[in-house]
């Protein structure tokens, strides 16, 4: 995803936070974080299980997390 303003792909001197939390806070994101986690994630009860974790959202409504098939 290219960020507002940067047509010619130079780095813009300032990233509206509207922008930047687009950008880092899709579904994609939300999948690459999940599929890392349960890559790597600690894993419990001979490598079965995933251990208990937190993860941190943007807001306290996290749909988007809430919505990914299982």
């Amino acid at each position: 995803m290219r960020l507002s303003g940067t047509k010619d792909g130079a780095i813009p001197r300032t990233v509206e936070p509207e922008a930047l939390n687009r950008w880092l806070f899709n579904e994609d994101t939300v999948d690459k974080v999940l599929e890392q986690l349960m890559r790597s994630g600690e894993k419990v009860a001979d490598g079965d299980r995933l251990g208990k974790t937190i993860i941190f959202a943007k807001n306290h409504r996290p749909r988007t997390v809430h919505r990914r098939p299982v």
